[in-house]
């Protein structure tokens, strides 16, 4: 028994925290929602990547070509069948001339941050400004 047991008991108070010794009975028995989506996600075009990873086994993700992003050594992506989003190291990504290279042109002929966060401003809007319309006719895809 410890300090704190005794003292309580001599108070003629109960622990709120549950002891080991305790029966615990969950508070609800309704199953927990899982922040994994069900398996059953597809995509209209998927892209395969073909990933070698860190124990040198090989496996090919079928991903949406839509969700690719770059984030500094890794591409993120959303992938078959649960649609999660997972990072895979561009240095171990096989096929990467398929998945990275446009990816990288894109960055290097798209806008910047900052010309990228004016545009999407502007469209959101539905509002136009000098500097919105120049950028229209510099990248008009975006």
């Amino acid at each position: 028994m410890s300090i704190l047991d005794g003292l309580l008991k001599l108070l003629g108070l109960k622990s709120e925290f549950p002891r080991p010794e305790d029966d615990v009975v969950p508070m609800s028995q309704e199953p927990v929602e899982s922040p994994v989506p069900e398996g059953n996600v597809r995509y209209s075009d998927p892209i395969q990547i073909e990933y070698t990873n860190y124990q040198g086994l090989h496996r090919t993700f079928a991903a949406n070509r839509k969700s690719l992003k770059l984030k500094g050594a890794h591409v993120s992506v959303e992938v078959e069948p649960t649609g999660m989003r997972i990072a895979l190291k561009r240095d171990k990504i096989t096929n990467g001339d398929v998945v990275v290279a446009p990816l990288t042109e894109a960055m290097e002929n798209g806008p910047d941050h900052n010309e990228a966060r004016t545009l999407r401003f502007h469209q959101k809007r539905g509002t136009t400004s000098p500097l919105y319309e120049s950028l229209v006719q510099k990248y008009p895809d975006f």
